[in-house]
C-alpha cells in the first residue's frame, strides 16, 4: 500500500462508521477546486449528515494535499455457509444423511485403520436398530436427502458400520432362563391358564454412533472458519425442549475410533458448545452422567452414562450427530 494512503487513513480511522479504504489512488474531479486530484477512497458503514456527527467524527475533505472521497458500503460481515446446501469440501456441522433417512448433522472425523467420518447411527444407517451386516444401501449424501433429495452428485461417502442400538428389553438368550420359563408355563397350563411367561433381558447402550468412508474431500473444520472452542466431548443424539442428550466420546474411543479433535470429559455446569446444520449453540451441562430412556419411534432404548445439557428449545430434529465441545 502506498505510503500516502497510510497517512490519509491514519487521520480518519477510528472515526464513526469508518471501516476501511481503497488501496488504490484514483483521479477524482473536485468541483470545489475545479480540478482533478489524487483521491483516497474511505469506506464507511453508513454515510451520515454532518449535522448528526460530532466534530471529532467528521471526515475531512482534504488530507495531506489529497482529496478524500467517502463511500457507504454497509456493515461488512462474514458470509455464513448455508449448511443445508451442498458444500465442498465437506465440513463438520453440515447436513448429511444416509440414502434412506431425512438428514442429520456431520459430527466429527476419526482415525481408525483409516480416516473416517462419524455421526449418529440413526443418521448414517437406515435404522439404528439394524445389525450392521444387514445394511445393503450404503450411499451417504451431503446435504442429507431431506434438503436436496438423492442426486448422484451429492453422494459424499459410503456407509461402513454403526453401533447397533438394542431395545430396552429383548428375549433372553439364556438357556437356564428359558428352561425356568418353560417349566412355569407348563405348570400354568395345568391350571388352564392361557397367558404365558416370557424370559426377557434388559439392554443398555452407551453411544448412538456410525461411520462412513468419504468419497469426496472432507475437512476437520467448523463452518464459517470458526475455531474449535475447546476439546471434543461427544455427539448429540437425542433431546427434548428442555435437554439435549450427548453420548460420551470415551465410549466411541472404546470402539477403536480416535477423534481428530482432542477429547475430554465434562462436569455439571461446564459450558459447552455445539455445531449443527441449524447453527451453533452454547449452553451448560445439566448432568454429567445420566441413564435415560430414548424413544426411536418403533422401539425404546436405554442409554447409560450420557451427558444432559440444558436446552432452551434450540436443539431439535436435525441436531442429531452434531459435535459438542467443552468451552475453554
Amino acid at each position: 500500500m502506498e505510503e500516502r494512503i497510510k497517512k490519509v487513513y491514519s487521520k480518519v480511522k477510528g472515526k464513526k462508521n469508518v471501516i476501511g479504504h481503497s488501496n488504490q489512488i484514483i483521479q477524482y474531479f473536485d468541483k470545489q477546486l475545479g480540478k482533478k486530484m489524487d483521491t483516497v477512497i474511505v469506506y464507511v458503514k453508513k454515510k451520515e449528515k454532518e449535522e448528526f456527527l460530532s466534530k471529532q467524527d467528521l471526515i475531512p475533505r482534504y488530507v495531506k494535499g489529497m482529496r478524500v472521497k467517502v463511500i457507504e458500503i454497509g456493515k461488512v460481515e462474514a458470509l455464513n455457509i448455508d449448511r443445508t446446501q451442498k458444500v465442498r469440501p465437506v465440513l463438520l456441522g453440515l447436513s448429511v444423511g444416509h440414502h434412506d433417512i431425512t438428514a442429520g448433522s456431520l459430527g466429527m472425523m476419526f482415525i481408525a485403520d483409516e480416516v473416517v467420518v462419524g455421526s449418529n447411527a440413526h443418521v448414517i444407517s437406515p435404522n439404528a436398530g439394524m445389525n450392521p451386516d444387514d445394511v445393503k444401501e450404503k450411499r451417504i449424501y451431503q446435504p442429507g436427502p431431506y434438503h436436496q433429495g438423492t442426486p448422484e452428485e451429492n453422494i459424499c461417502g459410503e456407509y461402513i458400520w454403526h453401533k447397533q442400538i438394542k431395545p430396552a428389553t429383548t428375549p433372553s438368550p439364556c438357556k437356564i432362563s428359558k428352561g425356568i420359563v418353560a417349566c412355569l408355563n407348563f405348570i400354568w397350563s395345568l391350571f388352564g391358564r392361557h397367558t404365558r411367561f416370557q424370559a426377557f433381558q434388559e439392554n443398555v447402550n452407551h453411544i448412538d454412533f456410525g461411520i462412513y468412508r468419504p468419497s469426496v474431500e472432507h475437512l476437520c473444520k467448523l463452518p464459517d472458519d470458526q475455531d474449535f472452542p475447546g476439546s471434543f466431548i461427544g455427539l448429540l443424539f437425542a433431546g427434548s425442549d428442555k435437554v439435549g442428550v450427548i453420548c460420551k466420546v470415551k465410549y466411541i474411543i472404546d470402539e477403536g475410533f480416535t477423534p481428530r479433535v482432542s477429547p475430554t470429559e465434562v462436569k455439571q455446569m461446564d459450558v459447552v458448545w455445539g455445531s449443527s446444520f441449524w447453527g451453533d449453540y452454547q449452553t451448560t451441562v445439566q448432568d454429567e452422567s445420566a441413564t435415560i430412556q430414548v424413544s426411536y419411534g418403533d422401539f425404546t432404548a436405554i442409554f447409560e452414562d450420557v451427558i444432559l445439557v440444558h436446552n432452551e428449545d434450540v436443539i431439535r430434529g436435525g441436531w442429531s450427530g452434531s459435535s459438542f465441545y467443552k468451552v475453554g
